[in-house]
């Protein structure tokens, strides 16, 4: 079976010739110095989210453009659902929330990104989605000194330790390897 290329499925071409929000997005986080960006992963980048209705609100910016999770390298799907849980241990360690939300959908947005929103015991109406309130959005809207401050909690409460991260990725090589071992005698 032939990889998936960076090039976009049949009929998805004319989408992409109009520039991409969250690609120009990952170009201006990558420099560095963006107030909003928490951490950059091999192939993610971790920033605070636009408001912060949901204290804590983060997203995960894809670095490589791609529409939908199925179409990435396996290697690449699996590195960044790693970098995913990552991220989200660390708001959780951060903020402390009753359950966190994880989302993925690319409507507005073709471009695979997570929306990871904490959710509290004291919101009413955390049993419910989390853009029941959207209109609220903009009058929480994260200012740059807010998204330095959400930033640096994000990072100082939970260190991203390198070290756990290496015996992570040796345990899956493991279990990979081994998978392939078994299925090859099959």
């Amino acid at each position: 079976m032939k990889p998936p290329s960076d090039r976009p499925p049949a009929g998805r071409a004319a989408a992409r010739r109009t520039p991409c929000p969250i690609c120009e997005r990952v170009s201006r986080l990558g420099r560095g110095r963006d107030p909003f960006l928490v951490r950059e992963f091999e192939h993610s980048i971790l920033a605070v989210g636009e408001h912060q209705f949901h204290r804590g609100y983060c997203v995960l910016l894809l670095k490589r453009h791609a529409r939908e999770p199925h179409e990435l390298p396996s290697r690449v799907r699996a590195g960044l659902f790693r970098e995913l849980a990552e991220a989200a241990r660390a708001v959780e360690a951060a903020f402390r929330p009753w359950k966190m939300n994880y989302a993925c959908l690319g409507n507005v947005v073709p471009h695979i990104h997570w929306h990871l929103i904490p959710r509290y015991e004291s919101d009413p109406d955390r049993l419910k989605h989390p853009w029941l309130r959207e209109g609220e959005f903009a009058r929480r809207r994260t200012t740059p000194a807010a998204a330095r401050a959400v930033a640096a909690r994000v990072r100082e409460e939970h260190s991203f330790d390198r070290r756990a991260q290496v015996l992570l990725d040796c345990a899956v090589a493991a279990l990979q390897t081994n998978q392939n071992a078994t299925e090859s005698k099959s």
